[in-house]
């Protein structure tokens, strides 16, 4: 799953954790979460599943903005090969290995286009076509999901169709073929080899994350899709348990009033511990 610019996350950190838990996705890519400083480390906590783990590279220090992240599940196993930094783009890098198969995994963010920060579209493009080559010529199975900030459906932006292009020329294709704005245009990308069908099904959600006092924020859609790779064998654990709807009730109160605990005179914190546990264990019976 592709979550774009989901903007000040410290007041959604909670909703997204929520999100994430209960769609249950294998892998969760989020750009522009502008999550940075030292307090943001309770913020990711608060958003990061317990059965999960996180790969985040904040902005540049001093930056408004920015920062990336990769959430997977704890069995998968994904590495970190870099958070390289082009001068017109922020790039995330990971390896996915399992069942002797290596996909090369990538998070990227391209901030608009500022004369105020000397990014321009055109030196952009001629850093993207640098990055795609790289990757075109690896062995690896290739998997780059991120926000671009091209309107890919419209024809008669030039940009835009230089930038499929580019991706066409080096064998790549780009799935994503709705609008990923409430307010329409296609903004996300989810790319992959061309020569392959390892992405399918993707399909856009309106996440609508909320803030503390429950105020939803509605701006990018999520992008979610599968693919053929092959996920690692379920964990499996052991789980002790009671059926409350089991107990005699009538009994938990005879044994609560037969409780030591109950009957001690002592103000002695070590008689009164000891008693508790008697209480508490009483055989195993309650």
């Amino acid at each position: 799953m592709l979550l774009e610019s989901p903007g000040q996350l410290r007041t959604k950190s909670l909703s997204l954790g929520e999100y994430i838990r209960t769609n249950y996705y294998d892998l969760v890519a989020l750009t522009e979460n502008w999550l940075g400083s030292t307090v943001d480390k309770k913020c990711i906590s608060e958003f990061v599943p317990a059965s999960y783990s996180i790969k985040h590279v904040p902005p540049p220090e001093g930056r408004r903005g920015g920062g990336l992240a990769l959430l997977y599940k704890s069995a998968l196993d994904v590495r970190l090969l870099s958070s390289s930094t082009g001068v017109h783009y922020k790039l995330v890098k990971c390896e996915h290995s399992i069942e002797n198969q290596r996909v090369r995994l990538a998070v990227v963010y391209r901030p608009p286009p500022s004369q105020q920060h000397g990014l321009t579209t055109s030196a952009f493009l001629d850093e993207w076509s640098t990055f795609l080559t790289d990757y075109a010529i690896d062995r690896r199975e290739v998997l780059v999901v991120g926000d671009f900030n091209f309107n890919l459906d419209v024809d008669t932006d030039s940009h835009a169709q230089c930038f499929l292009d580019a991706l066409k020329a080096c064998g790549f294709q780009q799935h994503v073929r709705e609008p990923t704005h409430i307010h329409g245009h296609t903004l996300a990308v989810v790319i992959s080899r061309d020569t392959n069908d390892v992405v399918s099904d993707a399909t856009f959600t309106d996440p609508v994350l909320c803030d503390q006092l429950g105020k939803a924020s509605r701006d990018h859609f999520d992008v979610s899709f599968t693919t053929n790779l092959p996920k690692p064998v379920p964990i499996r654990k052991l789980v002790s348990y009671r059926k409350f709807s089991k107990i005699d009730m009538e009994a938990f109160r005879q044994d609560i009033t037969n409780s030591p605990l109950l009957g001690s005179t002592s103000g002695s914190m070590d008689t009164l511990f000891n008693a508790y546990n008697d209480g508490i264990y009483n055989d195993g019976t309650s």
